[in-house]
């Protein structure tokens, strides 16, 4: 099982002059889409699938190989989630395709597009007070650094 990797120097503020670490940040989620060219019957399909959950809006498909979900919509596109790599989702996102085409239904394997990657890393040690913001009106702290926004809290 392979893993996106993505290593990135980082310079912290204030470093000017001094070596750069190197931050490796894991692959945790990759969430895909293609479209199948037709409409779905969703009870049809979560009637004669395995792994499946029936929903009106969605129908739910697992599989263990990679270990992904997927989700159908009545209109024919697919949401592919949880693999760990963009290779591990494409392979996932085939591999639904072909349960759809041995069910017997018109479907063709097109637009395929990653719309999402999680990824994590450690970082060197940051002081969140010394960034922060203080706020009466909000329940998290809000921070900028260099142009980024992001709330950090519940």
């Amino acid at each position: 099982m392979t893993s996106l990797l993505l290593y990135v120097a980082v310079l912290p503020s204030g470093a000017v002059g001094k070596s750069t670490s190197l931050l490796m940040f894991v692959c945790s989620n990759v969430v895909s889409t293609i479209k199948l060219g037709c409409s779905l019957d969703l009870l049809h399909i979560g009637r004669r699938a395995r792994n499946t959950e029936y929903r009106p809006k969605a129908l739910t498909m697992r599989i263990r190989k990679p270990p992904t979900t997927a989700q159908f919509y009545k209109s024919g596109s697919m949401v592919c989630l949880g693999a760990k790599s963009e290779e591990q989702s494409r392979v996932a996102a085939w591999r639904f395709f072909r349960i759809m085409q041995k069910l017997g239904l018109p479907v063709r394997f097109l637009d395929f597009k990653i719309q999402n990657i999680v990824a994590s890393c450690e970082t060197f040690p940051v002081r969140l007070e010394q960034l922060a913001r203080y706020q009466p009106c909000r329940s998290g702290d809000r921070m900028v650094l260099d142009h980024m926004r992001f709330t950090c809290g519940a």
